[in-house]
Order: structure tokens, then sequence, then C-alpha cells
């Protein structure tokens, strides 16, 4: 499933779509960013960084 899931990302992307976190293919800190894209990814971060400084949520799809 995760192989059919990366395999379909180029087309996702390409259409505009988003990957739903839980249930994404594995993704580096810099795909991460390409995902979210320039004008989302640095809000996102710094919610990260208020709500988040301890790093409590970081486990999981590998975002932060």
């Amino acid at each position: 499933m995760l192989a059919a899931n990366e395999a379909l990302l180029p087309r996702l992307r390409a259409a505009g779509g988003k990957i739903y976190p839980p249930f994404a293919p594995v993704l580096s800190h810099k795909g991460w960013q390409e995902h979210y894209g320039s004008d989302t990814w640095p809000r996102f971060a710094a919610a990260k960084k208020q709500f988040d400084p301890k790093n409590v949520l970081t486990p999981g799809a590998g975002i932060f």
C-alpha cells in the first residue's frame, strides 16, 4: 500500500492535490516543505514552534 501511495504522489501533486499525513508515503523534511509549499510551510512551521516547542507531537509522519 505504501508503494502504491508513493507511486500516485506525482499525479496527485500535478493535479494540485495534498496528502493527509497519517496516510502519507515516507517523505523527507524537504519533501514535506515542498509538499506544503512556500506559502503554507512557514505558517505551519511557526505554529509547530509556538504550540509544540518541545516536539511532543513530532512522532508520526516525520514532518518536522
